[in-house]
C-alpha cells in the first residue's frame, strides 16, 4: 500500500505526549513527525537570582502534527486525533476525508526542519542593554568578547580589544551571546 502524509491539529498539548503512543498501539506502521528546534531560554537561579541560558526543544509548527499511514488506516488515526487527542485532521475544500500532502510539500517541511537541525540553538530572548558584555560565536571576530555600547534593531554596536587597542565593531544580533562570567 501507498503511505500518505496527512496534517492533525492537536488542541490539547498535553495529548502530543499520549499520540504517538497510541498510534502504535493502533496502527503498527503509521509514522508521527513532529519537527522541533533548539533555542537558548533564559533562565533565573531562583536561590542567587542570576540568569542563566539553558537549551530546550521547542516545537516548529506548535500544535501540528505529521502522520504517515497507509488509506485503510486513516479512519482509525482520524478517530485517535479526535477522541483521545481533541484534535482534527486538516481537511481540503470541504471534503470529507482528511487531504494528504504531496511528497514536495513534505520534502520542503524536512528542509525547513533539517536547516532548524543544522543550525546553532538561537536566542528566545536576549535581553540587551548597553554595558553588557557579549561574546562573539560566529564571524570574523569568533571567540573575542566586547562590551554592548550600542543597539540598533538587528545590528549591535560593541567594543572589543583587538591587537591591545580598544576598538568599536557593528555586528548583528545573531552573532553574539552574553558572555559567561
Amino acid at each position: 500500500m501507498d503511505k500518505k502524509w496527512y496534517v492533525a491539529c492537536i488542541n490539547d498539548p498535553r495529548s502530543l505526549k499520549y499520540l504517538p503512543v497510541a498510534l502504535k498501539s493502533a496502527s503498527k506502521t503509521s509514522k508521527v513527525w513532529i519537527p522541533t528546534q533548539l533555542v537558548m531560554r533564559k533562565k533565573q537561579n531562583a536561590r542567587t537570582k542570576q540568569d542563566a541560558w539553558e537549551e530546550v526543544e521547542r516545537q516548529l509548527y506548535p500544535g501540528y502534527v505529521f502522520i504517515q499511514c497507509d488509506d485503510h488506516e486513516l479512519c482509525t488515526i482520524e478517530s485517535i486525533v479526535k477522541g483521545s487527542c481533541r484534535g482534527w485532521m486538516l481537511k481540503a475544500g470541504g471534503q470529507t476525508r482528511p487531504a494528504s500532502l504531496t511528497e514536495d510539500e513534505i520534502k520542503g517541511l524536512e528542509l525547513i526542519a533539517g536547516e532548524h537541525l543544522n543550525r546553532k540553538p538561537h536566542l528566545e530572548q536576549f535581553d540587551m542593554s548597553i554595558g553588557q558584555d557579549v561574546e562573539m560565536t560566529a564571524g570574523p571576530f569568533k571567540g573575542f568578547r566586547a562590551t554592548i555600547i550600542g543597539i540598533k534593531k538587528h545590528m549591535l554596536q560593541v567594543e572589543t580589544s583587538i591587537l591591545g587597542r580598544s576598538t568599536k565593531v557593528e555586528v548583528s544580533i545573531e552573532q553574539c551571546v552574553p558572555a559567561s562570567k
